[in-house]
């Protein structure tokens, strides 16, 4: 069986009417056999930004609330991704692919509270949760698909200081060598010429 390719579907895709229509032929273009997505916390983290910068939540508890947001998220693409199934647990990858099937990570079972090593902080959003996710199932690719691009040759430590991924990115992808990487701005995205 095919090692794992990551993608993490970018909250901010969902404030997208083309989603729908082009989410499904990247992922039928670009995913290969074996595609686990992990969707983004979107317009619900970004409430619970708001909240905390209002309350100051304690940081697990802001971590834990953010896991919910982005199962949020995950349980509007399944909905928008009629070849998607939910996946609570690594068991279930192999089955959804031999039926042909978008696994979709419930990032509260995966990526909980048990798992000690993921900073409670701002610093690390569902794109550090990526990489976590991509060395946990040992993958060999990580796709961000995002609303926004990069430049041609720049680094994920570039990416960081650009604000298109998270403080702790850089850290999280040390912890995972080998791991390739790479963004795509899925609004902008047209497949290949044959």
């Amino acid at each position: 069986m095919s090692r794992p390719h990551v993608i993490k579907v970018g909250g901010s895709l969902l404030t997208w009417p083309a989603l729908t229509d082009v989410l499904p032929r990247w992922l039928a273009h670009a995913a290969g056999p074996a595609p686990l997505l992990l969707p983004g916390g979107g317009p619900f983290a970004d409430a619970l930004r708001n909240l905390d910068a209002l309350f100051g939540l304690p940081p697990q508890t802001a971590h834990r609330l953010a896991l919910a947001a982005m199962n949020l998220t995950g349980d509007v693409v399944h909905e928008l991704l009629p070849r998607s199934t939910l996946v609570t647990e690594p068991t279930q990858l192999v089955p959804a692919h031999r039926q042909g099937l978008w696994p979709l990570v419930q990032a509260s079972s995966w990526l909980g509270d048990e798992h000690g090593d993921i900073p409670a902080s701002w610093d690390v959003t569902s794109d550090s949760l990526a990489v976590v996710l991509a060395q946990r199932v040992e993958a060999e690719r990580l796709t961000l698909l995002k609303s926004r691009g990069v430049e041609l040759g720049t680094l994920p430590a570039d990416w960081s200081r650009a604000g298109l991924v998270d403080r702790w990115f850089p850290q999280a992808l040390a912890r995972v060598p080998g791991l390739q990487v790479e963004l795509v701005n899925l609004r902008a995205w047209q497949p290949a010429s044959p």
